[in-house]
């Protein structure tokens, strides 16, 4: 009963800052747009005939052609976990904890029967299941039109919504405990993006480290950057396992290449060593086990929460 009424009252808040249908409004312009794109055998047609091109790459009738397609869906489930999603996401969550710790609405609160803690706790809750649904909003939209419209019904899309959630619940520990600690949205939001890119570094350091073969002189620094990669949460991860789980053409392409030794070996000249080395780095991160980045993120997650709980209990309001 408790949670139910923080949640009506995280929506109305919501619904006051207008930002969840500025959400709304950008999850149904994206699949509007994509509605008027459609794939045929011979050509692509864009909003509904004004204008056509030649159709190589995408005939919705062959395996080939529909693994295409996916790697636009990929783009978009890109889009959703990428910079842009989660970033709109985070703002859209920023103010809750600041706008309950305002002076008089604070004292609203806590005159409830309920602990901080579980206060705290069921805000957080109540945020996550406002993004959940903005989320589904997005992937439900967008999902139905691949599959009315684009002839594909990809099935592993879907699995952005819970990934969507992952993401952002590994940047808004920060934003919570920001948010606890200075009571300005503004504040966690920039925090926010400043911890996000340390993540970032982070898990790319990580990634080179294990993977790209022109780092091998620098062996003694391998051991402790990887581990190091693996302390914060693996923002960097869950985009390639959306990748790899939707099995379009490029992740089944860079998977192959990887695994061929001669490629792995050729001299390709500076800027076909590079591209060679990006593509194994993107392989290991496919290859990653999720079990393992999930765990270890989570648990980095519920550190954050848990300090910015207990710094929620001794607050003096």
């Amino acid at each position: 009963m408790q949670f139910g009424a923080l949640l009506i009252d995280g929506f109305r808040e919501a619904l006051d800052r207008k930002i969840f249908w500025v959400l709304i409004g950008i999850a149904v312009v994206v699949a509007a747009a994509m509605f008027c794109v459609e794939f045929r055998s011979d050509q692509v047609i864009f909003l509904f005939g004004l204008h056509t091109t030649p159709n190589t790459n995408w005939d919705p009738a062959t395996e080939a052609g529909r693994k295409g397609i996916v790697d636009i869906g990929v783009s978009v489930m890109d889009l959703i976990l990428g910079w842009v999603g989660t970033t709109l996401m985070v703002i859209a969550a920023a103010g809750a904890f600041p706008a309950m710790m305002e002076k008089g609405a604070i004292e609203v609160v806590l005159g409830k029967p309920i602990g901080r803690a579980r206060l705290f706790f069921y805000k957080y809750l109540a945020s996550m299941t406002l993004v959940a649904l903005v989320s589904v909003v997005f992937v439900g939209l967008t999902f139905v039109v691949m599959g009315v419209r684009w002839k594909v019904w990809m099935w592993p899309y879907l699995l952005s919504v819970p990934l969507s959630l992952l993401m952002f619940s590994y940047i808004y520990c920060v934003t919570v405990l920001v948010a606890v600690k200075t009571k300005s949205a503004l504040a966690s939001v920039l925090l926010s993006l400043v911890a996000w890119f340390v993540f970032w570094i982070f898990g790319y350091l990580g990634a080179q480290f294990s993977a790209n073969p022109s780092l091998e002189r620098f062996e003694k620094w391998r051991a402790p950057i990887v581990a190091a990669s693996w302390v914060p949460p693996k923002t960097l991860h869950v985009t390639y396992f959306a990748q790899r789980w939707c099995g379009g053409s490029k992740a089944e392409d860079v998977l192959k290449m990887a695994d061929m030794p001669e490629f792995k070996s050729a001299d390709m000249g500076d800027a076909g060593n590079m591209v060679r080395d990006t593509l194994l780095v993107e392989a290991h991160l496919m290859r990653t086990d999720p079990v393992s980045s999930i765990a270890s993120s989570l648990i980095f997650e519920a550190a954050v929460l848990l300090l910015a709980a207990w710094s929620f209990r001794r607050q003096d309001f």
